[in-house]
């Protein structure tokens, strides 16, 4: 088997794949680490080598700056990489912000996780037509966000077969470890069921592996009334985005849901810093009208009810902030 990694000299992610690999699947073959930073690819490439030796693995790990050296031959590519990352989130923000709109700076969701789609997407695309002469029969596996635009326009515009994951369930390496830790179980001795999209997945059931026993009330009342005085302050935040989402929406949704809904922000009002938004789907029209983007942030965020002409098919709207649950007029639409 052969694996191709896009983003191999990822200091966040290609360990990960280096233990996946070699550690827990005592892979045989070759993985290739390709990185445009091919000192940061090949300091990976020689961990995976050494990782192999420890572990008596026969794997070839070898690193290169030119993926039409790599590809040929792969059953498998990995794509993790972001074009220029955290200086074009940046530059998005710095833009956003300017017009009062940097709720808006998301990875996966409103105007931020548009603008990355769309340095996403070309970067993806230039590989899938890399894959379509070079190894044609290979499998795509994106986790370069956002996630579902990414693998959407590969599967619709090439011929590439390609699919989207991700390694890391609710804060957790080991999978869905933190729930039953909520509730004092093991991993192991639960199935959880989630379903929905990368950074926007709800749980749909969680159940005990010998009895079979719902678990999932047994959470929900932990989540709603549950004492979390032990628990760190993050995981505090975190349950608290979900205890009002199962009261707003009969569903608990994490922080991680600020990836995609650019008006949630995953702290309580309690803790002082700013309350959680719910968001309403306006059009652009709706939100600025004839207004000059030179107005006041304040002036600009003010929900206004859109006229019925406003809800056209084809009309671009816009996730912008509302003040209270009474006022969501919509759900997020980009």
């Amino acid at each position: 088997m052969k694996i191709v990694l896009i983003g191999g000299g990822s200091f966040v992610f290609a360990p990960t794949v280096l233990e996946d690999c070699i550690v827990k699947h005592r892979m045989e073959g070759e993985l290739v680490l390709v990185d445009l930073n091919l000192e940061a690819a090949a300091a990976m490439a020689g961990a995976g080598r050494a990782l192999a030796r420890q572990h008596g693995v026969d794997l070839l790990v070898s690193e290169t700056d030119n993926r039409e050296e790599a590809l040929p031959g792969a059953d498998f590519v990995i794509l993790s990489a972001a074009p220029q990352g955290a200086l074009r989130w940046k530059m998005d923000f710095d833009i956003l912000k300017q017009f009062g709109l940097d709720d808006q700076a998301r990875e996966c969701g409103g105007l931020g996780g548009m603008l990355g789609a769309f340095r996403s997407i070309a970067m993806a695309m230039e590989l899938a037509r890399d894959m379509e002469r070079l190894c044609p029969a290979a499998l795509l596996l994106d986790v370069t966000n956002p996630m579902p635009r990414v693998v959407t326009a590969v599967a619709r515009f090439s011929s590439v077969g390609v699919a989207g994951f991700c390694n890391i369930a609710h804060r957790s390496g080991q999978g869905y470890g933190l729930l039953p830790g909520l509730i004092g179980r093991k991993p192991h001795e639960v199935d959880i069921v989630t379903g929905g999209l990368n950074h926007f997945a709800w749980v749909l059931s969680m159940k005990d592996k010998q009895s079979g026993a719902d678990l999932l009330p047994e959470l929900r009342s932990f989540v709603e009334h549950g004492d979390w005085s032990g628990l760190d302050e993050d995981l505090q935040r975190e349950l608290d985005v979900m205890k009002r989402w199962l009261g707003q929406y009969g569903g608990g949704g994490g922080g991680g849901l600020s990836i995609i809904m650019p008006s949630i922000c995953p702290y309580s009002r309690e803790s002082g810093i700013p309350r959680s938004r719910l968001i309403t789907a306006r059009p652009l029209n709706a939100a600025f009208g004839s207004r000059s983007f030179g107005q006041s942030p304040q002036a600009r965020s003010t929900p206004r009810t859109p006229a019925s002409s406003d809800t056209a098919a084809g009309s671009i709207r816009l996730v912008s902030p509302c003040r209270s649950p009474r006022e969501a007029t919509g759900v997020w639409t980009f």
